[in-house]
Formats: structure tokens, sequence, C-alpha cells
């Protein structure tokens, strides 16, 4: 099994461009893993601290000289990221808030159906206040992923700054665990920003 770090598929790889992107390969007992998110460079870095090379000052820098340049490039010129239905939950929501500042050209993220919750709420937040992520963001579906009351009043409180997620256009909060009042109180700041609030059905 390969594990591919292109932006279309990061889990076991079938795509086209295989030869080239694919960096490391592992086995999985169960024949089939769940797709997993990109890994920050520096957290590659330090997992290759634990495997063999046969030259081990050639063969380590070179791995992690390509994986972070193949990384920055693919990430970097990303628009759309759709990593709906991949099982994932607030682990591996905190892995793919570490990449998101890389995205410098992200227009859509597609997070729907998976089990992220508050914590992946919390996360696209921090990489937004705090490291400059998401500037470019246009389109947000995080519908289905068990948010609480609590992840929509900090979506709320976070986008009354214009500065977060500044080109946001439509959002998509369908099937979570919020309430009613907490949705209405996004709507209203999302009203003021020009944003359209999808609450009733997943963004196509």
């Amino acid at each position: 099994m390969r594990i591919c770090v292109c932006a279309r598929h990061t889990h076991t790889c079938t795509c086209a461009r295989a030869p080239r992107k694919c960096l490391l390969q592992v086995g999985h007992e169960s024949g089939e893993s769940p797709r997993q998110p990109p890994l920050h460079p520096d957290v590659f870095e330090a997992h290759l601290a634990s495997k063999h090379f046969t030259s081990d000052k050639a063969d380590r820098p070179l791995v992690s000289w390509l994986y972070r340049i193949t990384v920055s490039s693919v990430l970097g010129g990303s628009q759309i990221l759709r990593y709906g239905l991949s099982r994932w939950g607030p682990h591996e929501f905190v892995t793919l808030g570490s990449v998101l500042p890389l995205c410098t050209q992200l227009q859509q993220l597609r997070l729907s159906n998976n089990a992220g919750g508050d914590t992946m709420v919390q996360v696209l937040l921090a990489a937004a206040r705090e490291h400059g992520a998401l500037q470019s963001l246009s389109e947000l579906d995080i519908h289905n992923n068990g948010v609480t009351d609590d992840g929509i009043a900090a979506l709320s409180a976070a986008l009354s700054d214009p500065q977060v997620m500044p080109q946001l256009t439509q959002l998509g909060s369908v099937g979570n665990k919020a309430s009613e009042a907490s949705l209405d109180a996004l709507d209203d700041v999302c009203a003021r920003r020009m944003v359209l609030l999808d609450r009733w059905r997943p963004i196509i």
C-alpha cells in the first residue's frame, strides 16, 4: 500500500501521478485503511527518525526534502479539498489543521459526514486566527459532523471578525447537533457578512 500526498489522494494511492507523488509505503493488516489527512512536513520528518534507511546520511534528508517540497507545492496550489466521508474524528482534524496554513489558494473545503465535532471547528478557527489560514476560502462545508451549540457559538464569534475567512460566501452546517437558537445566531452573523448559511441541505 502506498500513502500518496497529492491533494486528491491521501489514502491508498491509485492516481496517475503515483510514481512521482508516493513517498512512503506502509502495510495495513486489514488490507484497506481509512483515508488519512496529509502530515505537516515537520511531523513527517520526525516520523522518519524511526525508519531504517540504507544510507542514513543520504536517504533520510532526501526523503524529507522531497516530501516537504511536494506537500508545499500540492497543497499550496490546491483550490478545492474534499475530505467528506473520510471517517475522521478529532485527531485527524488536528492533523489537517497543521497543514491548512500551507493551503494559500484554497477556495473550497468539504469536510462533511465525519465525526470532527467541536474540535473540528476549533481547529479551523485556530488555523484562521492564529496562523492566517483560509484567507481565500469561499465555501466551507461542515455538515453532519456532530458540532454542538458550543462549536456553533465559537464559529459565530469568530465570523463576527471580518478578518477571519474574509472571502467566505457560503457555509454548510446541516445535520449537526446544534440547536435552532444557535443556528439562528450564526445565521445573523452570516447575514451581516453576506454569507449564505445552508442549514437545511448540504452544499453540492
